[in-house]
């Protein structure tokens, strides 16, 4: 198993360090939508499962959650994650609105998302990121499992875990 190096990552703003060490919240919120990351076209409709989720993503990391959720998401579409009211679309934008990531409802504008590892594999796309609330927040590391059928989100799985404080002499990190 090789490290992996900060020219592999999908990176939302510039890190401090990588390659095990640290990394930090930006100092200026500028940081956040300028720093080593791709650009992605949002107004494309594709039909492949990782195109599907990468603009997806990119909405949402631009608060852009109800766009999102309407361009990308089934009607009928079953969500997993058990805090998500009636595990269905509606109940999910709820969720994005509520946890601030949809404009005009982003009670939280300093929250960020990395994405750190992408996967896909026929209708599956694993995304591995990890998400900072604040400047002042350890952060939370997630990985979500969405199935994608002709261009659109059908089923949706998360796990989260909170970085911890202590690493019990582990000198890896969660990414």
């Amino acid at each position: 198993m090789g490290g992996h190096g900060q020219e592999e990552l999908l990176i939302l703003f510039p890190l401090g360090e990588a390659n095990g060490l640290p990394l930090h919240f930006p100092q200026e919120k500028e940081n956040i939508m300028t720093g080593h990351r791709k650009p992605v076209d949002t107004s494309r409709q594709p039909k492949d499962p990782l195109e599907v989720v990468e603009i997806c993503d990119e909405l949402i990391m631009q608060h852009r959650a109800r766009e999102a959720i309407e361009r990308f998401m089934h009607p009928d579409m079953m969500e997993h994650d058990p805090t998500v009211k009636g595990g269905s679309r509606d109940g999910l934008f709820q969720y994005m609105i509520d946890e601030g990531w949809d404009e005009g409802n982003s009670p939280n504008r300093e929250m960020v998302d990395i994405v750190d590892r992408r996967f896909a594999s026929g209708e599956f796309v694993v995304t591995m990121h990890h998400i900072f609330r604040n400047k002042d927040d350890r952060g939370t590391m997630f990985i979500d499992v969405v199935r994608v059928v002709d261009g659109l989100i059908v089923e949706h799985w998360d796990v989260a875990q909170a970085v911890p404080e202590t690493t019990n002499d582990n000198p890896h990190t969660m990414w």
